[in-house]
């Protein structure tokens, strides 16, 4: 995309662009990675095994209140981890994915510094200027928002456990509507309408980074740019 410049101050900076140094910090600093269906399928068929004998092996069900989640426990160090590579990288998780960005606004890098500072002091985005945007992957940060809702559907029916038939449905299903153009524009909707209300405040300043409508036209821009 053009060079973006918001107010003649802010840089605003696509999450591709990211200078990653692939120290492999950020693969030991949470205890679980929240997992869709679709990510099982996804690293099961990376690993060459099925989706059930990774579910057995890898996903730990979350069970909190009668609500339940699936994800992996990577306390003290994701088991893909090997020599500081991701040894699936292709086929990682939504939430490997989007780290070191916030999955719920456009991140100001000045906040972002401050907030991975105590469990991640080495992660390269502490070279960056205090003053980018960071935009995550819009075009899969929907596909996510999707398969959250089909995994939540799959949860209210199934609980926490594996249903080898309700997960390949589960799993269909998601491939389905995030090729559904319409789908897509709903949910992108809804993800805008969430950032512009979790605008991030400039610690400098005291005030909002951006405004509604500045989120909404770089919202906008970067949609343009990856169509």
């Amino acid at each position: 995309m053009d060079e973006l410049i918001i107010r003649n101050k802010y840089k605003v900076v696509d999450r591709t662009t990211f200078p990653c140094d692939a120290c492999g910090a950020c693969c030991s600093i949470y205890a679980l990675v929240d997992l869709h269906i679709t990510d099982i399928f996804r690293m099961s068929e990376k690993l060459g095994i099925t989706p059930k004998e990774f579910f057995e092996k890898y996903v730990q069900v979350i069970e909190k209140d009668g609500a339940y989640t699936f994800a992996m426990n990577i306390e003290g160090g994701c088991k893909f981890l090997k020599d500081k590579k991701c040894t699936i990288y292709e086929a990682r998780s939504d939430f490997c994915s989007f780290y070191p960005n916030s999955h719920s606004c456009f991140d100001l890098s000045q906040v972002q510094k401050k907030e991975m500072k105590p469990g991640n002091p080495g992660c390269a985005a502490h070279r960056q200027p205090d003053d980018l945007i960071l935009v995550p992957d819009l075009e899969r940060m929907v596909d996510s928002r999707i398969f959250y809702m089909v995994k939540e559907t799959y949860l209210a029916q199934y609980g926490g456990v594996y249903d080898e038939e309700g997960m390949k449905a589960a799993h269909q299903k998601g491939l389905s509507q995030i090729a559904n153009p319409r789908m897509r524009n709903i949910v992108h909707l809804q993800v805008m309408t969430e950032f512009m209300e979790n605008i991030p405040v400039d610690e400098k300043t005291g005030e909002p980074a951006l405004t509604k409508d500045e989120v909404k036209m770089i919202y906008q821009k970067m949609r343009e740019n990856h169509s």
